[in-house]
């Protein structure tokens, strides 16, 4: 019983630390694809990287690492269920 609650802990560590390092990866794309969707040309996203700064390719970082963190707990704290 102690090992099985070893495991979900680290289940839960191991989730929030790949969201984390998953969302810094992820989380620029996300925001170009969204500029991308949002403008009418793509003559517009040449004029996205002259304005923008690195950190507003961070712009919605937060719901980006709770989506993520979500996913990714749930996945592998339901992993010690399942098995």
């Amino acid at each position: 019983l102690k090992t099985k609650a070893t495991l979900e802990k680290a289940g839960i560590a191991t989730g929030v630390a790949t969201a984390l390092i998953e969302s810094g990866i992820i989380c620029p794309f996300e925001r170009i694809k969204v500029w991308m969707m949002t403008t009418p040309t793509y003559q517009q996203l040449f004029s996205f990287f002259k304005i923008s700064t690195l950190k507003s390719l961070f712009d919605g970082f937060g719901p980006v690492v709770l989506k993520q963190t979500v996913s990714w707990v749930s996945f592998l704290g339901s992993q010690e269920y399942l098995k």
